[in-house]
C-alpha cells in the first residue's frame, strides 16, 4: 500500500519536529533563601505547542499548569528536586534545585547580647558579644551597630563606651542560606571599673592604699590571689581600700598578685580581673 504524498509529507514534518524537540530548560532567578521563600520558576522549550505539563516541586506538591512561568512558595528547611514533563514525553529533573534555610529565631537560639568590662585594653573598653546555642543549621555572619555606628563583623569585639549611659545595640545575623534577622537591645553601662596596676604600701604617704572607686550604688566584691591561685584576701564594699595586709594583719610580700573585682548588683554583671604589683 502506497502512502499518499500529502500524508507522507505531514508525517515527515511531525517526525522532524519530534526529533528536533528538546527537553525543557528550567530556570529561576532565586533558588536559595529562607523558609517562606517564593520562587518564580520558568521553563523554555523547543516545542511549538504544549498540550500538557506536569510540575513536581520536590515537596510533595505538583501542578499541571502548562504556563511557562510558575510561582511556588517553599516553607520548610531542606533541598528540593524540581522536575517538569511536557506533552508526556519531554522531561527535565534538577536535583536539589531549590535550597531553603531556616528563619533565625531569637528564642530558638537563646540569643543574648552581652557586654563586659575589660582589662588592659584601655579605659572604658568593653567586650560586646553574641551568646547563643547551636540550635541553627548554619553558621552566622555578624553586622553590629551601636547607636548607628558600624562595628566589627565578628561574634565578639571590643568597643569603647565613653561614659555611663544607655546604648542602643543592633545585631544582624545572616546565615549562608541568606536567612537574616535583626535584633536590638539597650545596654546600660554603669561605669568602668578602674584598677591600679601597682601600689606600694610602705607608709611613705604615696600609693600606700589600693583603691577602687565606687560605680554608682554597686557593691564591689574584691578578691586577691597569689600567682599560684591561693586566695589571700577578700572584701565587699562600695569603695575598695586595701592596705596590703592579710586578715591576720601581716603585710603581704612584694610581688605580683591576681585580682577579681565584681559589681555584685549591676545588671548586666560587671567583672574585671588581672594582675597588679606590690612594691615595699
Amino acid at each position: 500500500m502506497k502512502i499518499p504524498t500529502t500524508i507522507f509529507t505531514v508525517l515527515s514534518i511531525l517526525g522532524s519536529l519530534v526529533l528536533q524537540a528538546q527537553d525543557p530548560k528550567i530556570t529561576a532567578p532565586i533558588t536559595q533563601g529562607c523558609d517562606s521563600l517564593t520562587v518564580n520558576l520558568h521553563y523554555d522549550t523547543s516545542l511549538s505547542f504544549v498540550t500538557s505539563a506536569l510540575w513536581d516541586f520536590g515537596d510533595g506538591t505538583t501542578s499541571t499548569d502548562p504556563s511557562f512561568d510558575h510561582t511556588k512558595k517553599y516553607n520548610k528547611l531542606g533541598a528540593y528536586t524540581v522536575s517538569l514533563t511536557l506533552n508526556g514525553t519531554l522531561s527535565t529533573t534538577i536535583p536539589n534545585f531549590i535550597t531553603i534555610g531556616k528563619t533565625i529565631n531569637k528564642d530558638t537560639i537563646n540569643l543574648q547580647i552581652a557586654y563586659r568590662d575589660t582589662t588592659g585594653l584601655g579605659a572604658n573598653a568593653y567586650v560586646i558579644e553574641a551568646l547563643y546555642n547551636n540550635n541553627h543549621p548554619y553558621p552566622f555572619t555578624y553586622q553590629w551597630s551601636i547607636d548607628g555606628v558600624y562595628a566589627d563583623n565578628k561574634k565578639s569585639f571590643v568597643h569603647t563606651l565613653d561614659s555611663a549611659s544607655l546604648y542602643n545595640v543592633s545585631l544582624v545575623l545572616t546565615d549562608q542560606m541568606g536567612c537574616s534577622s535583626t535584633f536590638t537591645e539597650t545596654i546600660n553601662v554603669q561605669g568602668s571599673i578602674e584598677i591600679p596596676n601597682v601600689f606600694s604600701p610602705n607608709d611613705d604617704g604615696k600609693y600606700d592604699v589600693f583603691i577602687i572607686n565606687p560605680i554608682g550604688n554597686n557593691v564591689l566584691s574584691f578578691k586577691v590571689f597569689t600567682r599560684t591561685g591561693l586566695l589571700i584576701y577578700k572584701t565587699e564594699a562600695n569603695t575598695i581600700a586595701w592596705d596590703g595586709r592579710l586578715p591576720s594583719g601581716d603585710k603581704v610580700f612584694p610581688g605580683i598578685y591576681y585580682y577579681i573585682v565584681e559589681a555584685l548588683n549591676a545588671s548586666p554583671p560587671i567583672q574585671k580581673s588581672g594582675f597588679f604589683y606590690i612594691y615595699r
